[in-house]
């Protein structure tokens, strides 16, 4: 994890020095907020806690990445999670979650949906979230195509 924030922020606090000590985290430190994102792949973080302006300077600069790139390489060709992945995030974050909570939360009429930002759910991990919810909450999934 990144701590790149100003440390009297509140949320940089809590999120990036009092969460990893609870969870033991290992977290390498930012002076210059300007360059967080130059960070990102060294460090790898697993969780990265950003305000709104740095996701929209993330996501130009990988658009930028992106259209720089020969037409082969800038397509899209994932069309499923890889096996590792899916077993991975089950283990790590699905079997620790509380999908209770959430259930509970739900409008007892209507609907509900889960969003992200992959076009096609097999390739996205919140299919791994709508099976889990379908299978031990008995809640009926139905996931939207373009």
């Amino acid at each position: 994890m990144i701590s790149w924030l100003p440390a009297a922020h509140i949320a940089e606090r809590n999120a990036h020095h009092y969460l990893p000590i609870v969870f033991g985290l290992q977290i390498t430190c930012c002076d210059d907020p300007r360059q967080v994102l130059s960070y990102l792949p060294e460090v790898r973080p697993s969780w990265f806690f950003a305000v709104p302006r740095i996701w929209e300077k993330l996501k130009s600069g990988l658009e930028a990445m992106i259209a720089g790139q020969p037409q082969e390489q800038s397509e899209r060709s994932r069309a499923a999670l890889a096996p590792e992945f899916a077993d991975r995030y089950k283990r790590e974050v699905l079997d620790r979650a509380d999908l209770e909570r959430i259930v509970l939360e739900l409008p007892e009429r209507g609907l509900a949906a889960l969003l992200c930002v992959e076009r096609d759910p097999e390739a996205c991990h919140r299919s791994l979230i709508a099976e889990r919810l379908a299978a031990d909450h008995g809640l009926r999934v139905r996931h939207l195509r373009p």
